[in-house]
């Protein structure tokens, strides 16, 4: 007589690899525990190849975990299709990098020095695999062009696709078209910087978009290539798609975007209905136009360099009237003096602040000047930015600091300690004094800070005078005072400096 299965149990089993999923997921970033999970069954093996193969390529993972490089699932397809095909089709993240794999990353598994990944995506190409799955094609240092390479292209872009990067390749209507008609569900396109030549126009970007309801849209080049009827033609089509919510463009100039806001008090429609992000380039009056055309904005992200100087001369009032703001990147020219007062009034009128990015990504010599951010700006700005997570403010200095040039010192990193107490990225220009600092009375400085870097002049009282043990002790002691740190440096034009290493180091054992 057979035994039946009680409800209960049936349900138990039947919940077994949601469970096990769960067990693997939480714990996939400790070193060694996928791969183990790997051996244990069929079941660990099929959950664990779900987590592991999410994305594929130098960069994919979003996890907490190593991912397979495309030179790894070239060498397994060569052993075995089947194989290969069965991780193909678990791999919803494809990143085509740039550059050489180390040698010894590729292992035995691949057997040969040379990982180009641009060659292996070549091979990959050519083996037939289906995609079922893919829903990111990340390509943005894909070494070759649409023309160049197109057919390979085309297995990739996949119905279930969401977000489409393409660098360096030339984009027309014809193009678009296709990739809607194959592509329904994309959500987020980035084409850059050559979309101009093969005629790409603004009747097959809108037949396009009503097509695709994307989201995202970066069609900003880093080189300038566009002319303004393009610019002008662009945003009004950009100007009327309701699913837009982040854009990236070309620089726009004051008399498009001055226009734009004339025929906007002339009508009742709301241009942009659902923008919440904009990266351009514009000036500061032309700022002030936007804002008739969409005061809303959450994000707004601004590339001056192309401007003239006298453009880019007022900015940070200029952005200050948008008071929605949670997110402001600026790059400047190096011409450009920035001031005190600015950044308190800025504060001041953007309540809802939490990153504020200013020159993060460029060097000493490109960032713009100032000679009065002092320690007392700070202070007032960290008290109107409570809710700041990231700051970024990082201006132009001399290698040493020349008499009657004041910077920020130690008081302004306590300043932001005391009032931002949600922060957890700063990088900022100053000089502490970091004796001063290291044994502050204060028993923790930053609670949540993980990564902290500091520019500035010559250190005032260089310690590399002061004996290892010292070092080590203050080393010791600033570490405690900042526990959630991981990442610490002195950005140039600071010279080589003892503490600098020691902090690492003393992080480096607390990992």
């Amino acid at each position: 007589m057979s035994r039946s299965v009680s409800k209960p149990y049936a349900m138990h089993r039947a919940l077994i690899p949601e469970i096990v999923a769960q067990i693997i997921d939480c714990n996939r970033s400790y070193p060694g525990y996928l791969y183990t999970c790997l051996l244990i069954n069929s079941l660990f093996f099929h959950s664990t190849a779900r987590i592991l193969w999410y994305g594929c390529g130098v960069g994919s993972s979003t996890k907490g975990h190593i991912t397979p490089y495309i030179c790894h699932l070239v060498q397994i397809s060569r052993r075995d299709t089947s194989r290969g095909q069965l991780y193909a089709s678990l791999i919803k993240l494809l990143r085509v990098s740039d550059g050489i794999v180390a040698e010894q990353e590729v292992g035995v598994m691949v057997g040969q020095p040379d990982g180009n990944e641009h060659v292996y995506f070549e091979e990959l190409g050519g083996l037939g695999l289906e995609w079922t799955s893919l829903e990111e094609l990340d390509m943005a240092q894909w070494a070759h062009t649409i023309e160049e390479r197109g057919g390979i292209l085309m297995q990739y872009l996949q119905p279930s696709l969401r977000k489409l990067v393409l660098c360096r390749s030339p984009v027309g209507d014809g193009w678009l078209e296709m990739l809607g008609e194959r592509c329904p569900r994309l959500k987020v396109l980035v084409l850059k910087p050559s979309v101009l030549k093969n005629g790409m126009s603004k009747d097959g970007l809108a037949r396009f978009l009503r097509k695709c309801k994307v989201e995202y849209l970066d069609l900003r080049a880093e080189e300038q290539e566009w002319d303004r009827g393009l610019t002008e033609g662009m945003l009004e089509v950009l100007r009327t798609q309701g699913n837009l919510r982040e854009i990236a463009i070309p620089d726009i100039d004051d008399d498009t975007i001055k226009q734009m806001a004339n025929g906007q008090r002339a009508t009742d429609n709301m241009p942009f209905p659902a923008l919440k992000s904009l990266r351009t380039g514009l000036s500061a009056s032309g700022l002030h136009s936007l804002y008739c055309v969409t005061p809303r904005l959450s994000i707004l992200s601004l590339d001056l360099r192309r401007l003239s100087l006298s453009a880019s001369t007022s900015i940070l009032p200029s952005v200050s009237i948008f008071s929605q703001l949670s997110t402001i990147s600026i790059t400047f020219d190096k011409r450009v003096r920035i001031r005190g007062d600015e950044l308190i009034h800025l504060a001041q009128s953007c309540p809802s602040l939490v990153s504020l990015s200013i020159s993060k990504d460029q060097l000493n010599t490109t960032r713009p000047w100032s000679r009065d951010i002092q320690d007392s700006h700070i202070e007032a700005f960290a008290r109107n930015a409570v809710h700041l997570k990231e700051l970024y403010l990082l201006f132009r200095v001399p290698q040493t600091a020349y008499p009657g040039e004041i910077w920020p010192t130690e008081v302004a990193l306590e300043s932001l300690a005391r009032h931002c107490v949600h922060l957890e990225r700063l990088w900022l220009t100053c000089d502490p004094n970091w004796d001063n600092l290291v044994w502050n009375p204060l028993r923790v400085l930053f609670p949540k800070v993980w990564d902290l870097q500091i520019a500035g002049p010559e250190l005032r009282f260089s310690l590399g005078v002061l004996p290892e043990d010292i070092l080590r002790d203050m080393a010791k002691e600033f570490a405690a005072r900042c526990p959630e740190l991981i990442e610490f440096r002195f950005l140039y034009p600071y010279g080589e400096e003892p503490l600098d290493e020691r902090i690492r180091d003393v992080l480096y054992i607390r990992r």
